[in-house]
């Protein structure tokens, strides 16, 4: 490999990288905008792989260039311009980090405990006059598996009809769900079974950590995806002959 190839090789790729850190100080760290029809989530992925691709290459030119005995080794020209394309990768592990961070705020990602209790609270608009709206909540694994439905209307609350303007409604959980990635999903309908108003899917995404609150220990040999309440009695010694039952209190 000659000394001026790759001179202008990493010329090049340093350049290229220079636009690309220059539009995330541009943008990213101005706090400016993004551009129209860019979502966060779009712009958190898109810079994942720039930070993939100048990593491989920054470790290839490395490796090719300054290995003992080569030409290139000795150049000086050559050795700045991979210190510039190393510190232009650091930028970018830092942006990308940045990034990833303006993500989960904007995106409410969260942590949650097993069996923490925790308030989730919905706020929306009504923008015309609506018949009677029933407010709804849907937990989801992130590849859209349905573990539970929720309702305001569940335990005999009136569905609402309410004036035009800004609205909120609340639920009091105890996290019910094992270690993992989920999703809540929220919907305002009609009646059962009725017109969907609205629906947002994956509004809300949070992880449930492998620790559990107060008191609870988590047993790491369980598994599934929801966590019972239940409260087990001492082992009791039986007759011989007592036939097995299984009993049931009903309350």
């Amino acid at each position: 490999v000659s000394i001026a190839s790759v001179t202008l090789s990493l010329l090049g790729f340093n350049l290229i990288f220079a636009l690309q850190n220059g539009l995330d100080l541009a943008f990213l760290w101005s706090g400016a905008p993004l551009p129209d029809g860019m979502t966060l989530a779009e712009y958190a992925h898109r810079g994942a792989y720039p930070l993939i691709a100048t990593a491989l290459l920054a470790g290839l030119f490395v490796l090719v260039t300054l290995r003992p005995g080569a030409a290139t080794a000795g150049s000086r020209p050559i050795r700045l311009l991979v210190t510039l394309w190393i510190a232009q990768n650091v930028l970018l592990v830092a942006s990308t980090m940045l990034r990833t961070m303006d993500y989960v705020l904007a995106y409410s990602l969260t942590e949650l405990r097993i069996a923490e209790n925790f308030t989730l609270k919905i706020r929306f608009e009504i923008r015309q006059p609506t018949p009677p709206v029933r407010v709804g909540i849907g937990f989801d694994t992130l590849d859209g598996v349905r573990i539970a439905t929720l309702h305001h209307t569940d335990c005999g609350q009136q569905s609402f009809s309410g004036r035009p303007g800004p609205y909120e409604i609340s639920v009091d959980l105890k996290n019910p769900l094992l270690p993992g990635a989920y999703a809540v999903s929220v919907g305002a309908h009609t009646t059962l079974g009725g017109t969907t108003l609205d629906y947002v899917p994956g509004a809300l995404r949070f992880t449930v950590l492998d620790i559990a609150a107060g008191d609870c220990v988590f047993e790491q040999y369980n598994f599934g995806l929801v966590r019972f309440e239940a409260q087990w009695s001492a082992p009791r010694q039986m007759q011989e002959n007592a036939s097995w039952e299984l009993a049931r209190s009903v309350q």
